[in-house]
């Protein structure tokens, strides 16, 4: 569902800059209430993409918040929140690559063969020897390493559809 596919980025860019429990739920309220009042919103990928327009809703809200706090406990670095605003933007596309790329491990990792994930999950993301890698799945270092490029390949092509997607 909507919700659930943007909750966790909402939430965790608000928790990034101190806001309270009751902020972040009343953040995210606030966030799906603009989108869904939206009559007459309809998605064109050529217009720009969705995140984009998310994340501009999502930090205005926050920036919101900040000016109802009063300035000597907003925790505010600068007069008008710029430094916030640029940390805000840098912390919503920090979120939404690790949230593309965990859609794109998922949705791999389902369409390949499990010793092929494992062989890039060990070699590729955790680091080991592809010798060691080899020895462990009783396969050679060759095949260790085309396996990585393989998925590396089929994880790169998929973030990129995800992110068009969007």
């Amino acid at each position: 569902s909507f919700v659930h596919r943007y909750e966790s980025i909402i939430r965790n860019v608000a928790r990034k800059f101190g806001c309270s429990d009751q902020d972040i739920e009343d953040n995210q309220q606030e966030v799906f209430l603009k989108i869904l009042n939206l009559k007459d919103f309809e998605y064109d990928k050529h217009i720009g993409q969705f995140r984009a327009y998310l994340k501009t809703i999502t930090i205005h809200s926050v920036i919101l918040m900040w000016r109802k706090v009063p300035k000597e406990t907003s925790g505010l670095r600068d007069e008008d929140g710029t430094e916030e605003i640029n940390e805000l933007e840098a912390q919503w596309e920090r979120r939404w690559r690790e949230r593309l790329l965990q859609l794109a491990l998922r949705s791999v990792q389902q369409n390949v063969d499990p010793l092929q994930y494992e062989a890039f999950e060990l070699y590729g993301r955790r680091g080991m020897e592809a010798q060691t890698v080899a020895q462990q799945l009783g396969k050679s270092i060759d095949w260790v390493r085309q396996s990585k490029s393989r998925i590396m390949k089929l994880v790169r092509s998929e973030i990129s559809r995800l992110d068009d997607a969007e």
